[in-house]
């Protein structure tokens, strides 16, 4: 019996962990501080392999991996 929820939580253990690093969407708008006006085309870059163009709306969409700790 031990043995069967020893067996039990450590493939608990290991589902979680697959869980965690699933990907994020990050989803937002660009406007212009002052009078929120949107920012048609602007480049939003998170380091150097992940970035999104904002659309006509001033809308952008970003897929971050579940293993990023900090968006700066």
């Amino acid at each position: 019996m031990r043995k069967g929820l020893t067996a039990l939580f450590l493939l608990l253990v290991c589902l979680s962990g697959q869980v965690l690093v699933q990907n994020q969407t990050i989803k937002g708008k660009g406007t212009v501080a002052g009078d929120g006006s949107p920012i048609i085309g602007a480049t939003i870059i998170k380091g150097t392999n992940l970035g999104a163009v904002a659309n006509a709306e001033s809308s952008f969409s970003l897929n971050v991996p579940g293993s990023a700790t900090v968006l700066c």
